[in-house]
């Protein structure tokens, strides 16, 4: 499996398809060639996010990172509030 991954060790991409001769054009300090085949998926975990990795012994694991907080533009935050004043006219709170 040829597998390419950022300085943190997180997979970017993987390709299970390509033989090791081809892959070999390929290798570089980012992407390397594994003998192994993708870990079992994990249990979702609420709150969490799965990414693949490759640790310290160039073995490829699962790990978790806590999900990230929504990020609004500023017309979702007008459309919202558009839709809570709106709101509030039709319970007859304003």
């Amino acid at each position: 499996m040829l597998v390419n991954f950022d300085k943190t060790g997180r997979v970017v991409w993987y390709n299970l398809y390509v033989s090791k001769e081809a892959a070999e054009s390929c290798i570089c300090d980012n992407t390397i060639w594994l003998d192994a085949s993708l870990p079992p998926f994990p249990e979702p975990k609420e709150g969490f996010v799965v990414y693949l990795k490759l640790n310290e012994k160039q073995q490829l694991i699962y790990d978790y990172e806590p999900e990230p907080e929504p990020v609004y533009t500023d017309l979702q935050i007008i459309m919202q509030g558009l839709a809570d004043l709106e709101l509030a006219i039709l319970e007859g709170g304003m």
